[in-house]
């Protein structure tokens, strides 16, 4: 079920979406993932940027704590 699960930050890397909101939540800048990946204790990444920068952020993700990662990227 959808409780299962808890969305609690977007990352952007278009300057033109950060600090908007998407469903209630604001869009961060992809250049603090690592820091709000440890403030937050997430758990899991989800991934749904084009692939040449995918493998990027997934060893970013890792490096800050993410135990795991679905890409759709």
């Amino acid at each position: 079920t959808n409780d299962d699960y808890e969305l609690i930050a977007l990352f952007d890397a278009d300057p033109n979406k950060v600090g908007t909101s998407f469903s209630g939540h604001t869009i961060h800048s992809v250049a603090d993932l690592e820091r709000i990946i440890r403030e937050e204790a997430l758990d899991i990444l989800i991934i749904t940027t084009p692939s040449a920068v995918a493998q990027e952020l997934a060893d970013r993700a890792g490096r800050a704590g993410i135990k795991g990662i679905w890409n759709f990227a």
